[in-house]
């Protein structure tokens, strides 16, 4: 059987849920990529955790290598034969740590081929809202794990947020979230994301600016648009609070990652790209050391078309300047 063929029938049964049409304000559709390991639970338990608060459908996806047609002593292996196997090696792991039936709101779904393309294809055509990804330091097979460059290649790539999570991932919710203040014009999506999350989890928000230059600490650029993200979050009577943190001599993420240490959130929300700076699948090396070295789970907001507005829509339409026709007036 030619390989498109296999692909074909993997993803027929698709059609309906990605022409589903998607409520506003929501996040109807998270793709979960999971190895058959124990490392694929945490990435099932932290993605249950978000199907209860926002009713979300769960695409839990297992990328498999490309195979060729081979013959065997018994018996001759097509590439459908073996993509059937691996969509019955998932059902029995997902259907295992679900305690042996898969709830109404699982979706499995198996790909053949390389690992990050087949998770950017597979977000497109679900039209998914959020990936959520286990990473992992340890290099268990070439399919089995999100090590440290492929986390960065699929963050750096996404259409849409991917939340990373270690080891000590969020048990029992979301009630505290910490964000950084990007002292760049486009940290807006960022704010909106958290804003959206907390109001969702009932969580309340922890603005952390560090001031890395011997300057007056409320002169600064940092401090005024950290004020100014605090007064955005009052608006939207959220429970927050600001930590302006001056420290010269340490690096920037380290300084941040203890302060994040010292409040112990259970989300850090981040924009993943230098925002000034966006092309390929380039992340800032803030981002870059925040998402491999934080224990707690960490969001990444891609600073891209199409990673914001189709969830929240017109919710946040009614905060933009608009003129007496009504028309929103252009930024400055």
């Amino acid at each position: 059987m030619p390989f498109f063929l296999c692909i074909f029938i993997c993803r027929i049964t698709w059609y309906n849920l990605s022409n589903t049409p998607m409520r506003k304000n929501n996040i109807e559709i998270i793709l979960v990529p999971i190895a058959l390991t124990r490392e694929g639970e945490i990435a099932m338990e932290q993605a249950v955790k978000f199907q209860k608060v926002f009713g979300s459908r769960l695409i839990i996806m297992n990328v498999i290598p490309r195979t060729r047609e081979r013959t065997g002593i018994f018996r001759k292996e097509s590439p459908a034969m073996v993509l059937e196997r691996a969509h019955g090696r998932l059902e029995e792991f997902v259907k295992n740590y679900f305690g042996g039936d898969l709830p109404d709101f699982v979706r499995l779904h198996v790909r053949c081929g390389a690992l990050i393309p087949s998770i950017i294809e597979a977000s497109k055509e679900f039209s998914s809202q959020l990936i959520i990804i286990k990473k992992s330091k340890r290099i268990i097979g070439k399919f089995a794990a999100f090590r440290r460059h492929n986390a960065e290649k699929l963050i750096g790539q996404s259409f849409c947020p991917v939340l990373t999570i270690s080891e000590d991932f969020t048990h029992e919710g979301i009630s505290n979230i910490v964000m950084p203040v990007d002292i760049t014009k486009k940290s807006e999506d960022k704010v909106r994301w958290a804003i959206f999350l907390a109001k969702r989890f009932n969580a309340r928000i922890t603005i952390i600016s560090v001031l890395d230059i011997n300057i007056e600490a409320r002169t600064s650029l940092a401090y005024r648009k950290a004020v100014a993200i605090e007064d955005q979050l009052l608006a939207e009577n959220i429970d927050c609070e600001l930590l302006l943190i001056t420290e010269t001599s340490g690096v920037l993420w380290e300084v941040f990652l203890k302060q994040a240490e010292r409040v112990n959130p259970d989300l850090i929300v981040i924009m993943t790209h230098e925002e000034t700076i966006l092309f390929g699948d380039y992340i800032g090396h803030f981002a870059r050391e925040v998402i491999h070295r934080a224990v707690q789970p960490v969001f990444n907001v891609v600073p891209r078309v199409g990673t914001l507005f189709e969830v929240f829509g017109e919710e946040w339409e009614k905060t933009e300047e608009k003129d007496e026709e009504g028309n929103v007036k252009n930024e400055q």
